[in-house]
């Protein structure tokens, strides 16, 4: 090194595009797509993305696909509980130098499946139906997400019956103590 040379000084990585998710604000299933572009003087391909959860809801937990390499610059992120949690990708260039963004994303609950129950908390299905061995029988429908959490706004049900023995009267049936139709 010549004495009186400035070494030079490498500028850390630029955000060249901010984070996008799916190109929507919201998460309605489990999955993601996420995209982010760095920008280096050594070039985007020589730079790594490394993806993390800067805050989650409780519980909440999200992992990444592809995550510690320059292909992770497109990302499919997969979450296990509904709400919103802040993402953060690290762009850092060959010499270690790097800038952080992050990106708020919601995961909204979303109605993929019904449980039923009886109040003995018997599972009713199309592989375990219900046998009624006495007169009446107390059935509670839940809306699960897509995590199979109850949700905590609830779909209203309209019941009915699909089957009864040969000859029987089809059974009368209440919701919440009122006729059902």
């Amino acid at each position: 090194m010549l004495s009186g040379v400035p070494t030079p000084v490498h500028a850390p990585p630029s955000v060249a595009q901010a984070i996008t998710l799916n190109g929507a604000n919201l998460v309605t299933g489990r999955t993601a797509s996420l995209s982010v572009l760095g920008s280096d003087a050594a070039g985007e391909s020589k730079l790594t993305y490394d993806w993390s959860i800067a805050s989650a809801p409780a519980g909440g937990s999200a992992s990444f696909s592809a995550n510690g390499t320059n292909t992770a610059k497109n990302e499919t992120v997969t979450f296990n509980e509904a709400g919103t949690y802040n993402l953060s990708v690290k762009i850092v260039d060959p010499n270690g130098l790097s800038v952080t963004t992050t990106k708020a994303v919601t995961v909204v609950p979303t109605l993929t499946s019904v449980s039923i129950t009886t109040s003995a908390h018997q599972t009713v299905s199309t592989s375990t139906p219900l046998h009624l061995s006495g007169t009446s029988q107390s059935l509670v429908a839940q809306g699960l997400d897509q995590f199979g959490k109850v949700m905590a706004a609830q779909p209203s049900f309209k019941w009915t019956v699909v089957t009864s023995p040969a000859g029987a009267t089809a059974p009368g049936l209440n919701a919440n103590g009122a006729n059902a139709a």
